[in-house]
């Protein structure tokens, strides 16, 4: 009886916490947060929540004669909520982004690759490409495009057509990495519980490293090689995409610079982040990746 009477004030303690208190404040720095990852965990979080509501309003006279009730709600909010599952987003790729087609509306006046295209952007840039297809034209947009393919080609190495087709994706998905120019690796870490994913581009002088993991906003250091009179090799480090105070900030900086520092140079190198936006902690925790890499 104890033990019971114990679970029994654990969870009316744990309750507000899990299933109030922190899908709020997660929900707060998803609004500031320019990611939609995010968003899509929280809103598809509180809309079952929002259920799970209604059914025990509905089947109160039910579930009275289920004692494990609470604990098997507390537990599926549990998986919703916390970092290492992510259920809400889960639920939201694999079962609601699956199966209900909201779709975005376009004019049916719009060819098919204009139509795809558009689908593809935000509610803003689509309405700055629908005013300017108005004044100037389906053709002038569709020359827009095909400029934009033409030089993501040139700077890629691509030299063959590509169309916009699933099928099409899906057969580069499974093309043989040696096709790609740029060469690449990718690899996974352990962030504070949460699998990571990682991968690190080369082209030329510069070094694109992707953090990403499923559910939370990725980020995105670009690394290039400024030519100078400098003796030692000085890279200008900046974030493309990324969020104040992440975890996956400093484990970004800790593979962009073991891949510059196993560039096969033996001289000093010299990092010039361009991170004022962020935490002291963040610039703490980047700079401890340099001290312990020997760069400085």
């Amino acid at each position: 009886m104890g033990f019971l009477s114990l679970a029994r004030h654990f969870d009316a303690l744990i309750w507000p916490i899990v299933m109030l208190l922190y899908p709020l404040y997660a929900s707060v720095r998803a609004i500031e947060s320019p990611s939609t990852l995010d968003d899509q965990q929280w809103l598809t979080y509180w809309i079952l929540y929002s259920l799970i509501t209604l059914f025990e309003l509905f089947f109160w006279k039910v579930l009275v004669w289920f004692p494990l009730w609470p604990y098997m709600k507390l537990v599926f909010c549990l998986w919703l909520v916390l970092p290492v599952f992510n259920g809400a987003a889960y639920i939201y790729e694999n079962l609601v982004r699956k199966y209900v087609k909201f779709g975005i509306r376009v004019s049916p006046n719009y060819s098919e690759r204009d139509r795809r295209v558009l689908q593809m952007m935000s509610l803003d840039a689509r309405k700055s490409v629908e005013r300017y297809i108005e004044r100037n034209g389906s053709e002038a947009f569709d020359r827009i495009v095909k400029a934009a393919e033409k030089e993501a080609k040139k700077f890629l190495g691509f030299h063959q057509e590509v169309q916009l087709s699933d099928e099409n994706l899906k057969g580069a998905m499974e093309a043989p990495i040696t096709r790609f120019p740029v060469s690449h690796k990718k690899l996974s870490l352990d962030i504070k519980g949460n699998k990571t994913t990682v991968v690190i581009c080369g082209y030329d002088d510069h070094i694109l490293v992707m953090v990403s993991q499923i559910g939370s906003m990725g980020t995105i250091l670009h690394a290039r090689k400024e030519e100078g009179i400098s003796l030692h090799p000085t890279f200008n480090v900046s974030v493309i995409f990324g969020k104040r105070d992440e975890p996956m900030l400093v484990a970004c900086a800790r593979q962009l610079i073991e891949q510059v520092s196993s560039s096969g140079s033996t001289r000093p190198l010299v990092l010039s982040l361009g991170l004022k936006d962020h935490s002291k902690e963040t610039l703490r925790g980047i700079i401890a990746s340099v001290i312990e890499n020997r760069i400085w």
